[in-house]
């Protein structure tokens, strides 16, 4: 293996150690206090109910702000949750990183009105762990992006190999936008371009207002493996 190459699987390892260091003190350390606050509330909101007042108005606007805690916590521990994916994977475990990302996107959009145009090939799962796990996470970033910022309603996410190349884009329908105006530092973009160069690939965003949008993600087919 050539140092250079040798020089990013190492620095991908040492990434990938510290997302799951990070992800396992979000799961030990915070994620049980958010559990219990979500339970007190619940059983606070229970005692509430069953408590007298003086005055109907007064119980229910404690209830109503015992709800409220309630589903701030929920919110809370929904978020941690989706920290914890996005940290280190556990889909990723033993499983084609297109399978797995095909999989937590039905997951996540499953009430969702956005069509998914699924066209992936075998061929890109053949990479190395650590450049799996770039690949999923831009793919993952370019089609959170396209519904929530794009607006859009249906996504084909397609992914092949040919001449020598895996090629990964996201096509989206949404309403698009100047891509001159992105300020510097954007985060979404910046990260998806940064995991891209990462791993010896390019990045290519095309877009316009009015859309379509599409990310291009190309890496070398050879010594991935």
């Amino acid at each position: 293996m050539p140092e250079s190459q040798r020089n990013v699987q190492e620095a991908l390892e040492i990434i990938e150690a510290d997302r799951a260091s990070l992800s396992h003190e979000i799961h030990d350390g915070l994620v049980p206090y958010l559990f219990a606050a979500s339970a007190a509330a619940g059983r606070l909101r229970d005692d509430l109910a069953k408590a007298a007042f003086a005055e109907p108005s007064d119980q229910k606007s404690l209830l109503d702000r015992s709800a409220q805690v309630r589903d701030l916590v929920q919110q809370a521990m929904g978020v941690s949750r989706q920290i914890l994916t996005q940290a280190y994977p556990p889909e990723l475990a033993g499983t084609p990183w297109t399978a797995a990302l095909k999989r937590i996107i039905d997951q996540w959009f499953s009430e969702s009105p956005v069509q998914f145009d699924w066209r992936l090939a075998d061929s890109v799962n053949d990479v190395s762990p650590e450049i799996s796990v770039c690949l999923y996470r831009i793919a993952v970033e370019a089609i959170r992006n396209a519904v929530r910022h794009g607006k859009a309603t249906t996504i084909r996410v397609q992914a092949d190999t040919t001449d020598g190349s895996h090629r990964i884009s996201v096509t989206d329908d949404g309403v698009g936008f100047d891509a001159k105006s992105i300020p510097d530092g954007h985060f979404g973009i910046r990260s998806m371009r940064g995991r891209a160069e990462l791993i010896g690939g390019t990045f290519r965003l095309e877009t316009q207002p009015g859309g379509p949008t599409r990310v291009g993600i190309e890496i070398p087919a050879t010594s991935t493996g």
